[in-house]
């Protein structure tokens, strides 16, 4: 990882933030309602960046992206539930996964 996004390569970060110009880059409209000008845009795109995350927070996006999980409250793990059909949190360790009892007890 880098310190900072304006370091990592692929990053969009010097377009969006420091007015550096881009073939690859296409605005996003979010993007775009920022400003009206890019020096407006990219003003207001570094100060997205100028709050320290959380660490907790930052701890549980890590780990479900690391482990696919979805993180956030039941109502939004039940509508993202139901649109891909998969778990959205943990399962316990151990158990036969194998068995028609442990796969009723997770349902």
């Amino acid at each position: 990882m880098v310190r900072i996004a304006a370091e990592y390569p692929g990053s969009s970060y010097r377009y969006n933030a420091l007015e550096e110009e881009s073939d690859l880059v296409v605005n996003h409209s979010i993007y775009d309602a920022l400003g009206k000008t890019k020096k407006n845009r990219c003003t207001a795109y570094r100060a997205l960046f100028t709050e320290k995350f959380d660490e907790k927070a930052l701890n549980i996006i890590r780990e479900a992206t690391n482990k696919s999980w979805v993180p956030g409250n039941d109502y939004f793990k039940t509508m993202i539930k139901n649109e891909i059909n998969r778990p959205m949190d943990p399962r316990d360790k151990g158990g036969d996964r194998k068995s028609r009892a442990y796969h009723d007890s997770i349902k």
